[in-house]
């Protein structure tokens, strides 16, 4: 099977997170802390994948950590004297196993290298432990690549498939560092600027302004140790500043939810007045208020009110951004009275 189909057949099993990945690792950085190259399939399934784990259950190592400011190696060396045992199914080789996968039961997965494959790591063997119902434990060489014993683990195949994982179906589950202050998914607060009451033309852009963000892109983090945010305002030459929105390094993307309220008069039942929620000035979703709504109407200084609900979704692709913005919509043609406007959007990372 050529890498090209391992790949596809694996994404097609279990498809990468529907969240966020920041720029591809720093693989030439990591493989100099690390002291030496690694196999080009699994930098692929890195780059494709980030942190996670299959089914929440079997992991695939990710090669650095950051902690206090440090950079820490993740992939660990050992010799095989310090874990292979006398009643091993295959005999003990003379090297280095490298770990690279696993789960909390007890079952590993090494590279193994030795003097003859160190200078090649797309020739390095798998050597897998697993730890039975029953407490045996199992030394298997698999001839295979790792993305080919991961293909086989999926399918099913590979004899101690059952030792990996249990959950089913099998989901790509994405993590991060959650314990750091920036290692949680973005999110950002918004409201409207000016005067509590302005008009508005239809067509116009509301202009917004930050009331308070956090988080950031998880696995730019992760590979970096830094915050790099995601949501931000990108001021405009004429109409305020307009919502920017990034996909992160991740493949796919980033999924954006999107609620708030817009306070809007109502002079006329019969007219159609509304918000509209635009990217890269195209319309994406439309809000407008229904000509036998009373419901939520209020007044306020004289005039009806209506809190207009907001609620989407926006999907932006890794590597790429999008403007957001809030536009006037009012049929016939005739300006708008606009009150409180309040925005919350919230980054929404898959499994």
């Amino acid at each position: 099977m050529t890498s090209r189909s391992t790949f596809a057949a694996i994404e097609k099993m279990v498809p990468p997170a529907p969240f966020p990945v920041s720029p591809f690792p720093f693989w030439r950085q990591i493989e100099d802390a690390l002291g030496y190259r690694l196999p080009n399939d699994y930098r692929k399934f890195i780059d494709i994948y980030g942190d996670g784990s299959f089914a929440g259950d079997f992991s695939i190592r990710y090669p650095v950590r950051h902690f206090n400011g440090e950079t820490l190696v993740n992939l660990t060396s050992i010799r095989p004297s310090e874990v292979w045992i006398d009643e091993s199914s295959i005999d003990q080789p003379e090297g280095t196993l490298i770990l690279w996968g696993g789960n909390g039961s007890g079952n590993f997965c090494y590279w193994f290298v030795d003097d003859e494959t160190c200078g090649d790591p797309d020739s390095w063997p798998v050597y897998v432990f697993s730890r039975d119902p029953i407490g045996e434990e199992h030394w298997n060489r698999f001839y295979g690549s790792m993305s080919e014993f991961l293909v086989a683990v999926l399918r099913g195949e590979y004899q101690y498939t059952k030792f990996y994982y249990t959950n089913l179906p099998v989901r790509w589950h994405l993590e991060g560092d959650y314990e750091n202050d920036f290692g949680i998914p973005p999110g950002a607060r918004f409201a409207g600027v000016g005067d509590a009451v302005q008009w508005f033309s239809d067509g116009a852009l509301i202009p917004v302004k930050f009331e308070e963000a956090w988080g950031g892109d998880q696995e730019f983090f992760l590979r970096t140790g830094k915050l790099r945010t995601l949501i931000d305002l990108e001021r405009g030459a004429d109409s305020g500043d307009s919502i920017l929105l990034e996909g992160g390094i991740l493949s796919p993307g980033m999924a954006y939810s999107v609620h708030g309220t817009v306070e809007i008069v109502i002079e006329d039942p019969m007219r159609r007045v509304g918000v509209q929620l635009v990217c890269d000035g195209s319309k994406i979703a439309e809000f407008t208020l229904p000509s036998d709504d009373r419901m939520r109407i209020f007044e306020r200084g004289g005039a009806n009110w209506v809190p207009l609900q907001i609620e989407s979704e926006v999907i932006v692709p890794a590597r790429k951004s999008v403007k957001m913005d809030l536009r006037i919509v009012s049929e016939p043609a005739s300006p708008v009275m606009i009150g409180a406007v309040e925005l919350r959007i919230t980054g929404v990372v898959g499994d």
